[in-house]
């Protein structure tokens, strides 16, 4: 656990919220036990994260910062519902996906009524938007992309 991962904000929000409503499991992936209605699976691997991924109702990340932020854009190519921090980078990488929540990082009481309404939905990221995604931060725009920086640095 990374203290600008915000696990301890975010699991402080779901157990308000259960304590108002029944929710799901809130699976975190960072080892030790977790407090009631928390499951804390320690390190997972490419094909674990990925069934997880495709089967959760929605995916939350409160980091105070990141660098570029690619566990939401994958939960949202598995068509899962991403709830992120109002960060510059999450709202540049999600900029495509319409369904995508952002929140406050530091507000507990938003993560906390972000569980509540999300307890009945069942809300999916589009096709159109997982497309988008796909077109915007394929390997292939990336390469060309440096490509171009390269060859204007050099002058070529």
């Amino acid at each position: 656990p990374k203290p600008h991962k915000n696990t301890e904000l975010l699991e402080r929000a779901y157990e308000a919220a259960l304590a108002q409503r029944s929710l799901p499991p809130l699976v975190v992936s960072i080892p030790g036990s977790g407090a009631r209605g928390v499951v804390r699976t320690g390190p997972l691997g490419d094909s674990e994260v990925g069934a997880l991924l495709r089967n959760a109702k929605a995916f939350f990340f409160p980091s105070l910062y990141e660098g570029f932020g690619r566990p939401p854009v994958e939960a949202a190519l598995e068509g899962t519902l991403p709830v992120v921090s109002s960060l510059a980078v999450h709202r540049e990488a999600l900029a495509g996906v319409p369904e995508a929540i952002f929140l406050e990082p530091a507000s507990e009481s938003q993560w906390t009524e972000s569980f509540l309404r999300l307890a009945e939905s069942s809300g999916r990221v589009s096709e159109a938007s997982r497309q988008w995604i796909r077109d915007t931060w394929s390997m292939e725009r990336l390469s060309r992309k440096m490509d171009q920086v390269y060859r204007s640095v050099l002058g070529i």
